[in-house]
């Protein structure tokens, strides 16, 4: 990661912070019962700030990681899994559109997988709070902090597999550039002509 990967990421997560700090200390600093009219106008104001966040996306998504080069894009490219066909001879400027473009179609696609997922949870939900009886003013603090834990521990899960990939990967490379042979014979031909030799010796092997 470099330097803008570091700010795009430290700056969304402030932008989020300051959209959950808000929600809860200064529009439902009081707990009461949210009423139908409520519930859909909140859902219309977040729903815009996702469209309009991904407005941005489609303007000035190259400045996510920084592109300024036909080579840096195409280095990203590679690394993130875009499958972008990016043809140096068109130029910066239509190798940077299709490169918006494509930002904003998995940003969209994401959100909208997202959207049809959290549909379930919504009777999750009510089961919970009509388990435990929670009074109808404290469902949107309940709710609130739910998501909050839930936030944190799907990050939490991210990076954690994230890292363990790492580490495995780098393991693997250790194990074939020690052995000094492809992965076929150092990894797993000698154990199995171990599993093999031992079994032969038992008198099960035929």
């Amino acid at each position: 990661m470099n330097v803008y990967d570091f700010a795009s990421f430290g700056g969304f997560i402030l932008i989020i912070s300051f959209l959950l700090a808000l929600d809860l200390g200064v529009f439902h600093k009081d707990d009461h019962v949210v009423t139908f009219k409520e519930s859909l106008t909140w859902t219309c104001v977040w729903v815009a700030v996702a469209m309009l966040f991904g407005g941005l996306i489609y303007f000035f998504g190259e400045y996510i990681h920084g592109v300024d080069s036909i080579d840096q894009l195409i280095d990203i490219n590679k690394r993130h899994g875009h499958g972008l066909k990016i043809d140096p001879q068109q130029g910066i400027d239509v190798a940077l559109h299709l490169y918006r473009k494509a930002l904003t179609l998995e940003y969209f696609s994401g959100y909208v997988i997202e959207e049809m997922l959290s549909v379930d949870n919504i009777f999750v939900m009510i089961m919970i709070f009509m388990s435990f009886g929670v009074d109808k003013k404290y469902y949107h603090r309940v709710l609130f902090w739910g998501i909050i834990g839930a936030i944190v521990l799907r990050f939490s899960f991210i990076f954690l597999c994230s890292s363990g990939k790492t580490r495995r990967r780098k393991s693997t490379r250790r194990i074939i550039l020690s052995s000094g042979s492809p992965p076929s014979t150092s990894v797993w031909t000698r154990p199995t002509r171990a599993m093999i030799s031992s079994s032969a010796m038992r008198g099960n092997y035929t």
